[in-house]
C-alpha cells in the first residue's frame, strides 16, 4: 500500500502488510522521489508502479517503480505541468498494457486540463 503523508521525510511511504498483520516500510519517500500519493500501486513482473501527486524534480508529481522487496526504486518520469507535459496525477493508477504504462494527469497539457500519457516500463519513450 501507499501512505499519502508521513514517513521519515513527510512525503509518504510505501508499505507492505503481510498476512499476520506485520507492516514493513519499503521506502520513505523523499522530495526528489515525489510525494503525497493519492492513488494505489499496481504490480507487474515483480515491480510495483505508482504515481505521486506532488514533489519530484518539477514539483508536479512523479511516476515511479520499486521492486516488491523494496529495492531498485526508480523515478520513471517527473511530471512538469507544462504545455507539452502533464502534472499532478491525482487518484489515477497507471494501467499496464504490453510493455507500456498509461495514465492521466490532473493538470498540464496545452489547455491545462490534464493529459493522457504513455511511457515504456523502463521510463523511456
Amino acid at each position: 500500500s501507499y501512505m499519502y503523508d508521513g514517513g521519515n521525510f513527510y512525503y509518504g511511504s510505501i508499505l507492505r502488510l503481510d498476512y499476520e498483520g506485520n507492516v514493513k516500510v519499503l521506502r520513505h519517500m523523499r522530495q526528489q522521489d515525489g510525494g503525497y500519493g493519492y492513488g494505489g500501486l499496481i504490480e507487474h513482473n515483480g515491480y510495483l508502479y505508482g504515481t505521486t501527486y506532488e514533489e519530484g524534480e518539477f514539483d508536479a508529481g512523479t511516476l515511479f517503480r520499486i521492486k516488491k522487496d523494496g529495492t531498485d526504486f526508480k523515478v520513471l518520469h517527473a511530471f512538469e505541468d507544462s504545455d507539452s507535459d502533464g502534472g499532478y496525477p491525482y487518484f489515477n493508477d497507471p494501467v499496464i498494457s504490453g510493455n507500456k504504462l498509461y495514465g492521466m494527469t490532473y493538470e498540464g497539457g496545452y489547455y491545462d486540463y490534464g493529459t493522457i500519457y504513455r511511457i515504456n516500463l523502463d521510463g523511456t519513450g
